[in-house]
């Protein structure tokens, strides 16, 4: 659930971002200037990295768990018995 809401919550924020290039400049001017907005945006790419770091590596495991338990794997040890 928490997965769902941050992916939401991300998606909507890149589409505002998207639709609103006016803003850019102002964000710009807000954040003090085009060094700063990168930090962010540093900041951001590395939390995003982490996070498909993490969901691939849930799925590798879902994956290799769901193997051990098929029928496949069962005969397969059977075999080499």
């Amino acid at each position: 659930m928490e997965i769902k809401k941050l992916r939401a919550e991300l998606f909507s924020l890149n589409r505002e971002w998207r639709l609103a290039p006016n803003n850019r400049s102002q964000n710009l001017q807000q954040f003090g200037g085009l060094n700063e907005e990168s930090e962010e945006i540093r900041k951001i790419k590395k939390v995003q990295s982490f996070f498909r770091g993490w969901l691939c590596r849930r799925r590798w495991k879902q994956i290799v768990i769901e193997y051990i338990n098929s029928p496949h794997a069962e005969s397969m040890r059977k075999r080499n018995r």
